[in-house]
């Protein structure tokens, strides 16, 4: 396990959350860019502009039932 340091800290003492930072906190698992992506309820990554454009691109659909 990845140790989390004080590095890069912002003038108010927090650390801007990355997709590295991501990787660091979660052990080295990926998860979806906030920005950019759709976190599927299986865990799977979607880009936001598939959400609500009437096509399931998520495996249970989930991206389509806002």
């Amino acid at each position: 396990m990845k140790k989390i340091t004080l590095k890069n800290l912002d003038a108010s003492g927090i650390q801007p959350l990355s997709v590295e930072n991501m990787r660091t906190i979660t052990g080295g698992k990926r998860g979806c860019d906030p920005f950019l992506e759709w976190t599927c309820m299986d865990g799977s990554c979607i880009s936001v502009i598939l959400v609500n454009d009437g096509k399931k691109d998520c495996p249970d659909g989930d991206d389509e039932t806002l």
